[in-house]
């Protein structure tokens, strides 16, 4: 039953989920892509209609498109919710807490120049993911935690 019904949830985006679960958990995925010339650049990261830089594909599936907002919108958590009615039903909600992983080289570097730009990338990312994503897990704010 709950097979059919995430396969219900995840129809209703634009595409499928691709992104394998890390130990089976639909808690944790990994996005990974490449060829990412500034990961200060949150638009980049974020989706590729917009950036401009076709050259970011996802490893696994070699898409430009497969970025972090698409990520975030198709790999979402199933969980139950209460209706007013008193109705218990299933809903799926985007993940709020994100890592972001760079290069270590580059992440000290500016921790050695006080951290600017990575302080940035993770305000960036966080107004990103509140304007355009919705249904957020029990509508917190979204919390991007920026590591090598």
């Amino acid at each position: 039953m709950l097979k059919k019904l995430i396969s219900s949830v995840s129809s209703s985006f634009r595409d499928r989920p691709w992104l394998e679960s890390v130990s089976g958990t639909d808690r944790l995925f990994i996005l990974e892509l490449c060829n990412v010339k500034d990961c200060f650049n949150a638009n980049d990261l974020w989706e590729a209609q917009y950036s401009g830089n076709d050259d970011i594909i996802e490893s696994k599936t070699g898409q430009s498109r497969n970025r972090l907002q698409n990520a975030l919108n198709i790999h979402r958590m199933i969980a139950p919710i209460t209706e007013l009615s008193g109705r218990i039903k299933q809903k799926a909600f985007v993940f709020t807490d994100v890592i972001v992983r760079i290069p270590k080289e580059i992440y000290e570097e500016d921790v050695r120049d006080n951290g600017r730009q990575l302080i940035m990338l993770a305000g960036n990312l966080c107004q990103l993911h509140e304007h355009h994503l919705e249904d957020l897990w029990q509508n917190r704010k979204p919390s991007y935690t920026i590591s090598y």
